[in-house]
Formats: C-alpha cells, sequence, structure tokens
C-alpha cells in the first residue's frame, strides 16, 4: 500500500526512501487503471494478528465466543462488542447463568465448559497469528494458537500449556468467479521440527509431489 499511494501522488519512492531501508513493495496502480493486468508478484503474502493490550488500562478482555465461526477468542473488554460482532460472552455478567459471576477469563475454560455440555463442540480458540503465501497453485497457511489443557469435570481449572504452530498446505484453484482450495496436509507444532510428522490429507503420492515439485513445501516426511 505504501507504493499505490506514492504512485497515486507521484512521488518517486527510490529517491526519497534511504537505500539502506529498501522498500519490499511493487507498484500497484495497474491494477485499478488497466483490467487486465497480469500478476506483478509471482508470489503473494498476507498475514493478520491480534492487536497488542497495554496492560496499565486495567480492563481484561475475557472471552467471546462466534458461534458462526467456531472460534472463541479474549479480545472485547465489554460484553456489548462481542455481542456487535455476533458473538456470545463468557465474562462477567454472562447470560449464562452457569458461567461464573467473574466470569471465563480464558478460552481454555470456555472451551471445557463447552465441551462438558457437548463433547462434540468444534469450538476452537482464534489464532494469535495467521500468515499465508501462495503461488497460484499451492498455498501454504501457518496458524498460531494457544493450547490449553481440557476439564470437562472443572472447566476453571483449565490452564494454558503453549503456543503451537500449524502449518497447512492446500492445493488451489483460482477460478472465476468460483475458486477452491483443496487441503493436501497438515503439521502441527512447526513443519520444521523433527519430532512431528504431517498428516496427507489426500494420499502420500500426492503430497510428496506437492513437496517436490513447489519450493514452498519442504516437509521433511510424506505420511
Amino acid at each position: 500500500m505504501y507504493r499505490l499511494f506514492a504512485e497515486i501522488a507521484g512521488a518517486d519512492v527510490e529517491a526519497n526512501v534511504p537505500a539502506n531501508r529498501p522498500v519490499d513493495a511493487q507498484p500497484m496502480l495497474a491494477y485499478l487503471t488497466s483490467p487486465g493486468q497480469g500478476s506483478i508478484r509471482s508470489l503473494n503474502f498476507s498475514e493478520m494478528g491480534t492487536n497488542f493490550s497495554n496492560p496499565s488500562m486495567g480492563i481484561v478482555p475475557q472471552p467471546c465466543v462466534v458461534e458462526a465461526a467456531n472460534v472463541c477468542f479474549t479480545i472485547f473488554p465489554q460484553k456489548a462488542l462481542c455481542e456487535d460482532q455476533g458473538g456470545f460472552w463468557y465474562g462477567a455478567g454472562s447470560d449464562d447463568k452457569a458461567v461464573p459471576p467473574a466470569g471465563f477469563s480464558q478460552c481454555g475454560q470456555v472451551m471445557s465448559y463447552r465441551k462438558s455440555l457437548n463433547p462434540n463442540d468444534k469450538v476452537d480458540v482464534l489464532p494469535d497469528s495467521q500468515k499465508a503465501v501462495s503461488d497460484g497453485t499451492y498455498k501454504l497457511v501457518r496458524l498460531n494458537r494457544k493450547t490449553y489443557t481440557i476439564a470437562t469435570d472443572n472447566p476453571i481449572s483449565s490452564s494454558y500449556i503453549e503456543n503451537q504452530n500449524t502449518d497447512e498446505l492446500y492445493e488451489i484453484d483460482m477460478a472465476v468467479p468460483n475458486p477452491s482450495a483443496r487441503p493436501k496436509w497438515q503439521c502441527h507444532r512447526g513443519w520444521l521440527a523433527h519430532d512431528h510428522g504431517c498428516v496427507a490429507r489426500r494420499s502420500s503420492t500426492s503430497l510428496c509431489h506437492a513437496e517436490s515439485g513447489n519450493g514452498l513445501a519442504r516437509s521433511r516426511r510424506c505420511v
């Protein structure tokens, strides 16, 4: 976006940014002015994450679950913000009277509580960060999320374990107007870890082909 704004303003990025601070950005104005413009980059990268919070504010976010997406997160400090996003509040003043008056403090407690009511509940923790890179044929996604113990007998006792990486490889089809993605494999705890394998979503042949034929995937195992 930096270079796009520079283009719109007619600014010369190279002439105004010191050489020791290279700008990893490509011209994008052509996408807006030329409908037939081809891809400018060979790889597309995107990332997102949660905001930093100020501990001195004294306002502690509490869990919110968005049922439509099966995710739990602790981002909002007030019930109204959670409900405004279509969520159900598990913090203080929850409409679920079985929730402690002070509310749950983290999503492990919420997942434990929900699984005590329904062992097949699918709600998971919203990743702290998500990164993806694609070459137009394959997409490699890395999710980093908190993990917790599950204590259905006493949800409030659920505790944080660690942040865990999950890597997923998809074969994608950018057909217009209905693009699609087929999962190829999934890896937990980091795709370069020597003591953790990947689970193939299709056949091991297609997985190995994807690994050897594409520079995005270099997992050491085919399963």
